[in-house]
């Protein structure tokens, strides 16, 4: 765990990307400032929790990245 705070504290100090691919919604909602949703091949979505959360209900609620992934993903199963 500290190795992965340091390597986040030198990333945003030194303004760099890392690309991180992960099926554990926390964890992408506890690293990551944007998020790119992809289903399928496709983009889906890219933003912020807060940006994806606020395009689709825009109702004040703060949403988590797991409530906003699956309505996504039955939004574009249709």
């Amino acid at each position: 765990r500290d190795v992965l705070e340091h390597l986040m504290e030198y990333v945003r100090r030194h303004h760099k990307t890392i690309f991180l691919c992960s099926h554990r919604l926390e964890e992408v909602e506890l690293l990551c400032d944007t998020i790119a949703i992809m289903n399928k091949g496709r983009l889906v979505a890219f933003g912020t929790r807060d940006e994806l959360s606020k395009k689709i209900w825009n109702d004040g609620t703060v949403h988590t990245l797991k409530d906003v992934y699956f309505h996504l993903l039955d939004e574009s199963q249709l």
